[in-house]
């Protein structure tokens, strides 16, 4: 699934044009042999762009009207006025929620929203923006064209890096995460404290598209299931026929029976603990994506395979830095 990120500047008091739609005010404080090219590494991870008639208007006739600066990206231009498209630029009357929900479902690389102003609000209003890149400029405009304007709700951000150079500053967000409950679940949560790298959980029997789509942003495509053939058979993951995640099956022995009390707790932890369990925790760390793992509730093998890769996680750090 494509990310879907909003890389612009703005004012200090936050304008990304002055009063009459000018941007000539954009720059730092001094030379600008200080600034960094933060562009350059920014559309390395982009194939999209997406912007409003008024910004196409604008590259065109004033900022760029030589020669067009997208060449490396496919353009998606949102306009009522019809206008012959072409292999690089695309005109098109499409609801902007509904274009970039179908072109986020693609392949490729990262969506850019370039602007302007009306177009970016919509999406902001529409909780679409996965990435937040602002240049705050050491310029204060008094007035002009707002980046943000009031919504109902609130976005909870998480901030990713920050650096500045030559009085501006970037600062880089990204939706901060929610707490993911699938449906036909109940006990799904994230092992680590702020963060989704291991997501354990009893069997997710239904996952609906959109929490399929959350796992799939979020980089949770390594699916990995505890239980034995015979309880496979009985209750089946959806996620082991879909080829955007990789499905393995850890069996874990001695992990298959609830414990009848408390005294066999204990010995039903380490009846897990065998050379399959150290090969699964192994697995578990050199995975190269956020990982949920599950078993039939009210089983104790996601909690011992938690604290088993905690425990290792642990000494790997401790043996890195001794």
């Amino acid at each position: 699934m494509k990310k879907i990120s909003l890389f612009i500047a703005m004012s200090l008091d936050g304008y990304i044009a002055d009063r009459k739609g000018s941007v000539d005010w954009l720059g730092g404080q001094g030379n600008d042999e200080d600034n960094k090219d933060v562009y350059s590494e920014f559309v390395k991870d982009m194939d999209t762009v997406i912007m409003g008639w008024n910004t196409y208007h604008q590259i065109v006739t004033e900022l760029s009207p030589d020669e067009w600066v997208y060449n490396n990206f496919t353009t998606y231009v949102i306009t009522h006025q019809p206008k012959p498209s072409s292999d690089k630029i695309r005109f098109t009357s499409e609801s902007p929620a509904v274009l970039l929900k179908r072109l986020r479902e693609e392949n490729g690389k990262g969506i850019w929203i370039c602007g302007g102003a009306a177009l970016i609000q919509q999406l902001v209003r529409e909780d679409m923006i996965d990435c937040y890149y602002i240049t705050v400029i050491p310029t204060i405009l008094g007035s002009g064209i707002r980046l943000f304007e009031k919504t109902d709700h609130e976005i909870k951000l998480r901030l990713l890096k920050t650096q500045s150079y030559n009085g501006m500053t970037d600062l880089v967000y990204t939706k901060r995460e929610k707490n993911i409950i699938f449906e036909s679940t109940l006990n799904t949560r994230s092992i680590l404290k702020n963060s989704i790298k291991y997501i354990r959980s009893d069997v997710p029997t239904k996952i609906s598209e959109n929490e399929k789509n959350w796992m799939l942003l979020n980089h949770i495509t390594t699916v990995i299931d505890l239980r034995t053939e015979k309880e496979r058979q009985k209750k089946q993951c959806p996620l082991i026929d879909d080829s955007r995640f990789s499905y393995y099956i850890y069996p874990v022995a001695g992990g298959d029976q609830v414990p009848s009390k408390m005294d066999d707790v204990s010995k039903s932890y380490m009846n897990m603990v065998d050379k399959e369990f150290d090969d699964l925790i192994d697995f578990l760390l050199t995975a190269d994506s956020n990982v949920l793992y599950f078993c039939n509730a009210g089983k104790d093998r996601t909690k011992s395979g938690s604290r088993y890769r905690s425990h290792y996680t642990t000494q790997t750090i401790y043996q890195g830095i001794s």
